[in-house]
């Protein structure tokens, strides 16, 4: 795999075991220390920009998360229809800190997929040049590498399929960070994410901001103590999630 950071001996944070980081007042803060944060971000939020957004959401929980939206710099960002883990840094010195970890590759992000369609393989790599269009706000693929386009590379793991609904659940590896990445390489692959009818879905999910998308796990070097950490959540209870969180256990756990 792309990245070493999932060692042996690493800590580990799971949100169902992690109560003394876990504000029993929202589902927003996982994880917590006087250096930095991990929230889950909703689907439909912005991460930034557009308000309300993410921090926005933070500043109106401050007084049970003890966070101060004006302390806090995001490290990674999420799509507005994508759920899942985000870091705060909370000061601009660990900010800093974690810029220069993702620019060496030192955080693994796995994400969850529901694609539409029956992967006939286990795994596989994807590695593509993308060009971003920013007046439409889109991405797309070309054969070669043209002026601004940027390489993309993942690796993907197919867990499980429902075969009922002709869905399969992926987990994807990020190599590189690229604008809607994950989404039009799968989409570009024959395998558009359900409900991302941007890129091809036929699917209208009923929050018309979310699509199957979910930034799952990340793990890392603490920047400040070295200390291994790994952050892990569980599958959303949503659909089409929830067609396959009878199977979770198994897939987390590596079985």
């Amino acid at each position: 795999m792309m990245n070493e950071n999932r060692a042996a001996g690493s800590s580990s944070f799971r949100k169902r075991q992690n109560k003394e980081h876990y504000s029993s007042e929202s589902d927003l803060v996982i994880y917590k220390d006087r250096f930095f944060c991990l929230v889950n971000k909703p689907a439909g939020v912005p991460s930034q920009s557009r308000n309300p957004n993410l921090l926005d959401i933070v500043q109106m929980a401050a007084n049970a998360l003890g966070l101060d939206k004006k302390q806090l710099f995001l490290v990674n960002r999420l799509d507005q229809p994508v759920s899942g883990l985000i870091i705060l840094a909370r000061s601009s010195v660990v900010h800093a800190a974690f810029a220069g970890m993702q620019q060496k590759g030192l955080i693994c992000k796995i994400y969850l997929a529901v694609i539409e369609g029956l992967p006939c393989v286990e795994s596989g790599h994807f590695e593509n040049y993308l060009l971003r269009d920013g007046r439409n706000n889109i991405s797309k693929i070309t054969k070669q590498k043209e002026a601004g386009s940027k390489l993309a590379k993942l690796d993907w793991r197919r867990l499980v399929v429902n075969k009922d609904q002709k869905l399969s659940l992926l987990s994807i590896e990020l190599g590189t960070g690229r604008h809607h990445q994950i989404r039009v390489q799968l989409s570009d692959a024959g395998w558009p994410i359900w409900g991302d009818r941007k890129y091809g879905s036929k699917f209208l999910p009923e929050q018309q901001a979310d699509i199957a998308l979910f930034s799952q796990s990340l793990s890392f070097k603490h920047p400040i103590t070295g200390t291994q950490i790994k952050i892990e959540l569980p599958l959303p209870n949503r659909y089409p999630f929830n067609l396959f969180k009878s199977d979770q256990e198994s897939f987390q756990t590596g079985k």
